[in-house]
């Protein structure tokens, strides 16, 4: 994933906070957080990160 990718994700993060959203990320390959960290960019604040997709679910499933 390009620096210029991941900066649009961000601007993404942004508009579904705005919204009164938080999003989840899910299975962020260590080479992404790597350029993610020299880049100087983080999901901290806009996104909670699990990490993987069976981790988000079985924290956001209800199960009745």
């Amino acid at each position: 994933m390009e620096v210029e990718i991941i900066n649009q994700l961000m601007k993404i993060l942004d508009g579904t906070s705005m919204m009164g959203c938080k999003a989840v990320i899910t299975g962020l390959r260590p080479e992404i957080v790597t350029k993610m960290i020299r880049a100087g960019l983080c999901f901290d604040n806009k996104a909670e990160i699990k990490g993987t997709l069976q981790q988000a679910l079985r924290d956001y499933m209800v199960v009745s």
